[in-house]
């Protein structure tokens, strides 16, 4: 537990985040920009904030105005607390109440505004379940309008990108990746939601072709990656083909992108899984949402989401350009890296 409670809170952004990499926040208050964030995961800023928990002294870098499930807190809002009621929208309540407090004093230039209870609705529930709390998320974003004296007035002030960082599907059964290479020495397997891992290890005597070809007869595993040289190998219902970066794959209009994007990632496994419809791999612990929703896979309902955008001169198209599309409204050059992923995308 606190190794979990360790990476997801301070590691995640002090450890795992590239420090080649330049977030949001760090390239906007370097250019005198105020920054705030409400509850998002990767936040990675220039000012150093301690925890409220007396007797805890491990600090977070953030943006200067930083809220974080009351963990982290810049300013005293008055907000109340986040973690107690989250099947009640305790959460995207305290990211409303927060989100005013900085609305009427104008106390930021940019804010991430994140709202995850819709996520754990829909995680519980399946997405044709969580219209209340989708209702409540609505909410928790007319809770800023109306700081700001109404739609007309807030989008006078500020403009908005609207997103969600991935879809959900419904999900009927959960399964075990690992059953597949249980007796298969060297191997190391890793899986959660939609999407698992297969990693051989120095002892393997399988390359990443022979490990895929062991889920050919496995039905929860619909589309099986592995990269042989230079080439992404997609196999699927005993038919293999070498994925086009720029093309579709199978059925999948984006699927070419993203099994590339997946397979040249430093960290992915020597076979990437992408599970069947309905289906959802359980994690390390044995935990799934069976009879609710999941997300991870190639299907096109596990990640492609509206996008809206108001007051910038080019729509994001993908979620990779929605930072290089918030600097550039600042008038701040993306890095490199992050105008050649736009331009991929």
């Amino acid at each position: 537990m606190a190794r979990s409670i360790l990476d997801a809170i301070i590691n995640m952004n002090r450890l795992h985040l590239s420090r080649d990499a330049v977030t949001v926040y760090e390239a906007l208050e370097d250019a005198g920009f105020t920054t705030a964030a409400i509850n998002i995961t990767c936040y990675r800023g220039r000012t150093r904030h301690l925890p409220t928990l007396r007797g805890v002294t491990i600090p977070a870098y953030g943006p200067k105005r930083f809220f974080f499930y009351n963990l982290f807190e810049s300013d005293p809002t008055g907000a109340p607390l986040a973690v107690f009621g989250r099947a009640q929208g305790s959460i995207d309540g305290y990211a409303a109440a927060v989100g005013r407090w900085l609305v009427t004093r104008d106390g930021f230039d940019f804010l991430v505004y994140y709202l995850p209870d819709y996520d754990f609705a829909s995680h519980a529930l399946g997405p044709d379940g969580a219209f209340e709390a989708l209702a409540r998320s609505d909410a928790a974003v007319g809770a800023l309008l109306d700081a700001a004296g109404g739609p007309d007035e807030f989008l006078d002030r500020y403009a908005v990108i609207l997103c969600s960082d991935h879809g959900q599907t419904r999900v009927e059964r959960s399964a075990r990746l690992e059953s597949t290479f249980a007796h298969v020495p060297g191997t190391l397997v890793t899986a959660s939601n939609r999407a698992g891992m297969v990693y051989g290890l120095p002892e393997c005597r399988l390359d990443a072709r022979g490990l895929a070809e062991l889920l050919d007869s496995d039905p929860d595993a619909e589309t099986v990656l592995f990269r042989e040289g230079d080439d992404v190998i997609a196999r699927r219902d005993g038919e293999e083909v070498v994925v086009d970066g720029d093309g579709p794959l199978f059925d999948y209009p984006d699927g070419g992108a993203r099994a590339w994007a997946a397979l040249h990632n430093p960290n992915a496994g020597d076979v990437v899984v992408s599970a069947a419809p309905g289906v959802e791999f359980t994690d390390l612990a044995g935990r799934h949402h069976a009879g609710g929703g999941s997300h991870g896979s190639l299907e096109r309902g596990d990640s492609e989401v509206p996008m809206l955008a108001i007051g910038l001169d080019a729509a994001p198209e993908s979620i990779v350009d929605v930072a290089p599309a918030v600097l550039r409204h600042f008038g701040v050059e993306p890095p490199p890296y992050a105008r050649a992923l736009s331009r991929a995308a």
